[in-house]
């Protein structure tokens, strides 16, 4: 495994252990996402780049045997899109290349308790891409 990534694998797995509430391991995961990311895709190998004309591709980098953390590069060609979609559980999300346009959507009935007649009304937009390195200047 690429040491960059068996660094960010464990790292992820030590704010899971000591971190329960998902919002927080987000915010702790983040930054470790993005230092993945700036460090360059050497992690990445050539079936993670693995395209699908139907539809995005979800190519697996890593799967923890106790289920607790999973790492996959999806593949999107200009165009391609998912319908409106709950993942419901966590995740963070780092853009190697290309741009990622995600549409935030909320209930427009206040709580949501099932997965049917449900209302939504759209909220923002957001575009991700991959971060640029900020250079640093020492004297």
């Amino acid at each position: 495994m690429d040491q960059s990534l068996d660094g960010f694998i464990t790292a992820c797995r030590g704010v899971i252990a000591e971190t329960s509430d998902a919002a927080d391991r987000v915010t702790a995961i983040a930054p470790l996402m993005l230092g993945l990311v700036h460090g360059g895709v050497g992690f990445l190998r050539a079936e993670h780049y693995r395209e699908d004309p139907a539809h995005y591709a979800r190519n697996a980098i890593y799967i923890c045997p106790d289920g607790e953390l999973s790492l996959f590069a999806l593949v999107w060609l200009p165009g391609q899109w998912t319908p409106v979609h709950d993942h419901g559980s966590w995740g963070v999300v780092g853009v190697v290349e290309g741009l990622l346009e995600e549409r935030a959507y909320m209930s427009a009935d206040g709580e949501i308790f099932g997965d049917a007649e449900i209302r939504l009304r759209r909220g923002g937009v957001v575009l991700r891409r991959r971060s640029c390195r900020i250079p640093t200047i020492s004297t």
